[in-house]
Order: C-alpha cells, then sequence, then structure tokens
C-alpha cells in the first residue's frame, strides 16, 4: 500500500509540475500513453479473469517484501493508464493554480490518493476473509479494467 501511494505521489508531483503541458504538446506521445494504457487494461484484465480465485487459505508462499515493492512499482510507474490518468487528469487541473493555490492543490490530491490506497488495503483484507467475495473479486476487477480500456479506447478515437 504505502508503494502504491509513493508511486501515485510521484506521479502528481510530476503532473501537477507541469508534464501534462509537455505531454499534451506531444500528440504522438499522447496517442502512445493511451495506446498502451488500453493494452495494459486489456492484458490485466485478462490475467485478472483467468487467475483461479482463492478459496478458504492460501497455499502460496509468502513473497519477500522486496520483491512486491518491485511488481508494485512496475505495477503503479509502468502503467500507461495510471500515467495518462494521472497527467490527464491531476496535471491539466493543476494548469488552474499557482503558488500556494497549487501547493495546496497537489498535497490534497496526494492526501485523497493515500486514503484511497488504505481503503483499498483496509476493504482488501476484509474481503479476502470472505469466499464469496473471494470468487467475485478477480470477475469484476477484469470487467473493471476491461470498462476502462473502452473508455481509454474511446479518448483515443475522439
Amino acid at each position: 500500500m504505502v508503494t502504491a501511494a509513493c508511486c501515485d505521489s510521484l506521479l502528481i508531483l510530476l503532473a501537477a509540475a507541469g508534464v501534462s503541458a509537455a505531454v499534451g504538446a506531444v500528440e504522438w506521445l499522447r496517442q502512445l500513453l493511451l495506446g498502451g494504457g488500453i493494452l495494459f487494461l486489456l492484458w490485466a484484465g485478462w490475467m485478472t479473469w483467468r487467475a483461479a480465485p482463492l478459496v478458504g487459505e492460501a497455499t502460496a508462499e509468502p513473497v519477500s517484501t522486496r520483491r512486491q515493492v518491485a511488481f508494485t512499482m512496475a505495477c503503479s510507474l509502468g502503467n500507461p493508464h495510471a500515467i495518462v490518468d494521472t497527467i490527464g487528469v491531476i496535471g491539466t487541473s493543476a494548469l488552474a493554480y499557482q503558488g500556494a493555490r497549487l501547493v495546496a492543490f497537489t498535497a490534497a490530491c496526494m492526501a485523497v490518493s493515500w486514503g484511497w490506497f488504505l481503503f483499498l488495503a483496509m476493504a482488501g483484507r476484509l474481503l479476502s476473509r470472505m469466499d464469496l467475495a473471494r470468487r467475485l473479486l478477480n470477475p469484476v476487477s477484469a470487467a473493471v479494467m476491461w470498462v476502462s480500456a473502452a473508455y481509454l479506447a474511446v479518448s483515443l478515437f475522439s
């Protein structure tokens, strides 16, 4: 959770610092990020859909902290959808602020992000104890990813 929130904070900082203006000015880069986001979400949705639901006690060996952090960083910083969302939404919104207001806007975005990741961690912990939730989580997560991919596709082709 901490790694994901730190990565999101980094993306928010970059967006607020003006990376969105640079990306927005380079159309092929915007299209590349959108296309990459679509492919990433389609692939992640498919892998999630195919993954067997965890039922009962998990039998997998624990993953080291280093490996979990590296995987989370790769998914967070290598996910074009996250980059497009952060730069496109937060970065574009940040253009309306300057000085102390920009700092406050950026801090508020980071606080919301940290709150969201904390909520997801707590919800995941709670849902991991419920067999029905375990069976539904993968298909629902895959569907959300595919809907997000469709949304990006509409943005790319409009």
